[in-house]
């Protein structure tokens, strides 16, 4: 059987690189969840597919950017951080689902806690 989109998944540069680390960010982004869960007591949905386009369209930025890496590393990764909070927000692949009422407010993360309730999600997609 010939694929029709086998010969373009030849030529895409490093495609098992780029699967790796599309499991490390997804892995990465659900402990994430996980922690912020066990933490505040609120829970996520997250899609899988809005994850994966945040994830796919912050590549496909990074390649077009990242001949700027070789003037200033460190500013460079900021601004990956950046691109990628910004896929995540346009893409949404977070929803809280419950337990903002019940939020577990402890002395020690009080100010954190109100960052919480304002936007959970976005909470969640700046850790």
């Amino acid at each position: 059987m010939d694929l029709p989109f086998r010969h373009e998944l030849a030529l895409m540069p490093d495609l098992r690189h780029r699967l790796r680390q599309l499991r490390w960010f997804r892995a990465t982004f659900r402990s994430s969840a996980k922690v912020v869960s066990e933490t505040f007591g609120v829970r996520f949905e997250i899609d899988e597919a809005k994850l994966t386009r945040a994830f796919l369209d912050w590549i496909e930025v990074m390649e077009a950017q990242k001949r700027f890496a070789a003037v200033d590393r460190a500013d460079f990764i900021v601004f990956a951080a950046g691109l990628v909070l910004r896929e995540l927000i346009r893409q949404a692949p977070a929803r809280e689902v419950s337990g903002l009422k019940e939020m577990i407010e402890a002395e020690a993360n009080a100010g954190t806690a109100e960052i919480v309730r304002f936007w959970p999600e976005g909470f969640l997609y700046t850790n």
